[in-house]
């Protein structure tokens, strides 16, 4: 469905999910950590980001990732990546996009996310749920365990709601699109950047 909607994108459509990104939220409180992560150049330097972090995801299994700071509704993520994922012991090296929109993983219960490109990175919001606001997916929506291509340059991700649990805080898990994930060698160097609104700087957190 996702891949279809990727060669389907139609100007209409892409307004109507616009407007469901947003919903919900005071239109200037999220406009300025959107636009910044949709902001090449805002990657760059000091930019507007409010954390970066960097994080190694192996090929051959899950991987979790939580930042210093807790994530909130509101915040914006995206994630860079690069290397290679050798699939299996003898097989061939994969890059972050994996086998890219020609080739899916299918809905037989064996991969992490049917419909997604064979081999490619994926994330999903783990204890939060999220939206797509940018890109040709913007409006998508990712409820926490829902994973999505991260590939060499995700879409922004934008936090809708955190949930709360007694022993874990919210984050993002990150992992190769793979049935079978433990012979897998080498992994992705991950880039994150977070961007948040923070109105005033009288938040410690901002």
């Amino acid at each position: 469905m996702r891949a279809t909607t990727r060669f389907l994108v139609s100007l209409g459509t892409a307004l109507t999910l616009g407007t469901i990104g947003l919903a919900g939220a005071q239109p200037a409180a999220a406009a300025g950590p959107i636009d910044d992560c949709a902001n090449t150049r805002s990657w760059a330097g000091s930019g507007n980001w409010r954390l970066k972090a960097t994080l190694f995801v192996p090929g051959d299994r899950k991987t979790h990732w939580a930042p210093r700071l807790t994530l909130r509704a509101g915040d914006v993520l995206r994630f860079r990546a690069s290397g290679t994922t050798q699939i299996a012991t003898w097989g061939d090296h994969k890059g972050p996009w994996g086998n890219g929109w020609d080739d899916l993983a299918p809905a037989d219960g064996r991969w992490p996310a049917s419909g997604e490109p064979k081999y490619a990175l994926l994330v999903r919001p783990h204890y939060a749920n999220a939206q797509v606001v940018s890109g040709v997916d913007a409006g998508h929506r990712l409820p926490a365990g829902t994973w999505y291509t991260s590939g060499a340059d995700s879409d922004c991700l934008r936090i809708t709601r955190v949930i709360r649990h007694a022993r874990y805080i919210p984050q993002f898990e990150f992992k190769v699109n793979d049935a079978n994930l433990g012979d897998n060698n080498d992994g992705f160097n991950v880039a994150i950047r977070l961007w948040r609104n923070c109105p005033g700087n009288i938040d410690p957190d901002c």
